[in-house]
């Protein structure tokens, strides 16, 4: 059964469309982001091709007083 994902939290396939960067890349920002409390990390079920519902990382963005939306922008 797949999760409801929460606005804002998106897999690092989705942000680096976004960002216009492959997967991969955008995996290790999202790493190193997660790292540094830019961003946060949930795991949620979404259903994935021959693997049915599986906990599949997402993310989201950490907001804080000084930012401004970054949504479009990747974090430092």
């Amino acid at each position: 059964q797949p999760d409801e994902v929460p606005d804002g939290f998106k897999t690092s396939a989705q942000w680096g469309e976004l960002w216009g960067m492959s997967t991969n890349a955008a995996g290790i920002i999202l790493q190193r982001s997660t790292k540094a409390k830019a961003m946060e990390m949930k795991k949620f079920r979404i259903y994935t091709e021959g693997r049915g519902a599986y906990p599949t990382p997402h993310y989201r963005e950490i907001k804080t007083s000084q930012s401004s939306d970054t949504h479009t922008s990747r974090p430092a």
